[in-house]
């Protein structure tokens, strides 16, 4: 029989987040905004698109991995491979894709755990 964890044994739910998120939440909407040379209205359709929560904008909930995504995204404008309601679209389907993966992978956890009980 395998003992119970000990609170000291949990993991800490911000490591947890930063793994998830890719690094450790830095930067507020205007900060992400003015990083990566975009405006505020370009990064709120990006951030709709990928089915993001409107977060307000001194919340610290982006990491430099968000910025370096942002202007990555605008230069497929910035470049002429897309226009900005194509690169929304490419987004959306982007999101749309990584929201079914969650959902499996969230379905496949959730009955391998079912199983094991």
């Amino acid at each position: 029989m395998s003992a119970m964890p000990g609170p000291g044994d949990l993991p800490d739910p911000k490591e947890i987040e930063e793994l998830l998120l890719g690094g450790k939440l830095l930067h507020t909407r205007v900060d992400v905004v003015r990083r990566a040379g975009v405006s505020r209205e370009f990064s709120s359709r990006v951030w709709r698109a990928f089915g993001y929560p409107s977060m307000p904008d001194s919340e610290v909930a982006y990491t430099d991995d968000d910025v370096t995504a942002l202007n990555r995204i605008h230069r497929l404008i910035d470049d002429g491979v897309l226009d900005e309601d194509g690169v929304i679209r490419l987004v959306r389907a982007f999101g749309q894709t990584m929201t079914r993966l969650a959902e499996w992978q969230v379905n496949l956890l959730s009955g391998t755990l079912a199983a094991d009980r």
